[in-house]
């Protein structure tokens, strides 16, 4: 049976196959802290958006802004019992979840592992996927993000739907200042 600092992932539903490849082995956050300089620009895009999405989680959990920041690497100590153990640690003391560099490459994924992470925020259980308080957050944040996305994408589509009649010159700076101020 393969465990994770001591807890077999047996007892959990589903263990990410990249978590189970990995292990954690920092001493430190500080030491595995990436600098932002030090991202490529598709990482700070990603990043970028996974903040947005947490605000908007945070804002709608009625929680304190919880920030979002890349490591190469998690502490050895960091808590297991759920789908990414290797992922992402949180730190309630200064309101950050820290997320694995090698997230940032598939956004999607990216995401996912932000959703994890905040659903285990809110109820304040960083180790149980099988919490029905877990569950019921993860789905809820699933529904509110999705919410956002789609009414994101409705809006850009307005106004390239308005673009695309009479004059393109008529109105083009609101529509396109419209564009410009979507909040994703």
């Amino acid at each position: 049976m393969t465990e994770r600092n001591g807890v077999p992932f047996a007892t959990v539903a589903y263990v990410d196959p990249q978590d189970e490849q990995w292990a954690n082995g920092a001493t430190s956050i500080r030491q595995a802290l990436v600098k932002r300089a030090d991202l490529s620009a598709d990482e700070e895009k990603a990043l970028q958006f996974g903040n947005k999405q947490a605000d908007t989680l945070s804002e709608k959990w009625e929680l304190d802004t919880i920030s979002i920041k890349v490591v190469n690497d998690l502490p050895v100590d960091t808590a297991t019992g759920h789908a990414f153990p290797c992922s992402y640690c949180y730190n309630s003391n200064n309101m950050t979840l820290y997320v694995r560099r090698q997230r940032l490459d598939n956004v999607g994924l990216f995401m996912m592992v932000v959703l994890h992470g905040m659903a285990h925020i809110k109820v304040d259980s960083m180790v149980d996927d099988n919490n029905p308080h877990f569950v019921e957050a993860f789905y809820g944040g699933m529904q509110i993000l999705s919410m956002k996305l789609f009414e994101t994408r409705s809006k850009v589509q307005e106004v390239v739907d308005s673009l695309k009649i009479g004059n393109p010159a008529d109105g083009r700076e609101v529509r396109l200042a419209g564009v410009l101020d979507l909040k994703v």
